[in-house]
């Protein structure tokens, strides 16, 4: 039965900001690829550290822009849908890591898990986070930002001065040991929202030529001049880098507009970015344990790794949109999951 509802859904979509996830997406191949191939610290991976914290403060700046004007109209509906992506989120992270507890025994770090494992550490799990115990941990952040998403935009008169208090915790946070990964990450969430709300009012003075010149001038000086000693070490340089990421991605979607056929794949990376971020670490898992080697620097093989998955993504793209436009079971189905 062809969905002709889903056909609908595709002239809805925005090219921005499937293009500035589907950019995301990527990044988040290069960083898994090295995660899981190159054991010894590379360079690289300074500059594509940010893309876990980058869909964070994303999810929470799309709740500042898209369901801050749904808020206007209907502050219930919104409420109802935030909180119910966000309890998906959470129980798609608890189904996930205990089927992988059950098929393959223990997680990524070799942490054998059972009811005593979670008794024993549930604050650490769920709240002060962390990879020793699960896997997928990007996903209880966003859950909780998208929670919290909803009371935040109701502020949205105090957005600046909120936004100065962010700034204030974020120099504090750089400057003492906070090991709280959860919170840390929360709180980028909450900085993406009021980012949103400000971009909201805003909107048409950052992408006037000169400001896109200067935030370009940014990211380099940050590319080239900051990234190399470490932005991590201090928490604010850090946030600003993902700032500038997201920014120069969003004005590069809207310079490509126009362009949308040389676009396309990635946009379509963008419209299954939650999807995509399950599949890549599960073919990169299954690549590791087939075709596992060890190398102290990039090497060719890294960029044959990286090459496969981008193109296997894409693939999977292409068949979850025909089955979905074709199938509508299978739409209802990935919506129920995933949206």
């Amino acid at each position: 039965m062809r969905n002709i509802t889903y056909s609908n859904k595709l002239q809805d979509r925005d090219h921005v900001i499937d293009f500035t996830k589907g950019f995301l997406v990527i990044a988040m191949v290069v960083y898994h690829t090295l995660n899981y191939f190159l054991p010894t610290f590379d360079r690289l991976f300074a500059y594509v550290s940010f893309v876990t914290w980058a869909f964070i403060f994303y999810s929470g700046f799309m709740c500042g822009t898209i369901y801050f004007k749904r808020f206007i109209i209907n502050r219930e509906a919104v409420y109802k849908r935030l909180s119910v992506r966000a309890l998906k989120l959470i129980l798609l992270y608890i189904i996930i890591n205990l089927l992988i507890y059950v098929f393959i025994k223990s997680n990524e770090e070799c942490v054998h898990f059972n009811s005593r494992t979670v008794y024993d550490n549930f604050v650490l799990i769920f709240f002060s986070g962390g990879n020793q115990f699960t896997d997928f941990n990007v996903l209880l952040p966003i859950a909780y930002t998208l929670l919290i998403c909803a009371p935040l935009i109701g502020l949205h008169k105090f957005k600046y001065p909120v936004y100065f208090i962010l700034i204030s915790v974020f120099v504090l946070l750089s400057f003492i040991n906070v090991t709280t990964h959860n919170i840390n990450c929360v709180l980028t969430g909450i900085l993406g929202v009021f980012t949103g709300l400000i971009f909201n009012e805003l909107h048409p003075k950052l992408y006037i030529t000169s400001i896109r010149y200067m935030g370009f001038l940014f990211l380099m000086l940050f590319l080239f001049l900051v990234i190399p000693y470490e932005p991590r070490t201090y928490l604010l340089g850090f946030i600003i880098y993902i700032i500038l990421v997201i920014y120069n991605l969003h004005s590069l979607g809207m310079l490509t507009a126009s362009f949308k056929v040389v676009t396309y794949s990635i946009d379509k990376l963008g419209q299954y970015s939650l999807f995509l971020y399950l599949a890549q670490i599960a073919i990169l898992q299954v690549f590791r344990k087939l075709f596992w080697f060890s190398s102290s620097s990039i090497t060719i093989d890294h960029v044959l790794i990286f090459v496969f998955v981008n193109v296997f993504l894409l693939v999977l793209c292409y068949l979850a949109d025909y089955l979905r436009k074709n199938i509508t079971f299978i739409d209802k189905a990935y919506l129920f999951v995933f949206s």
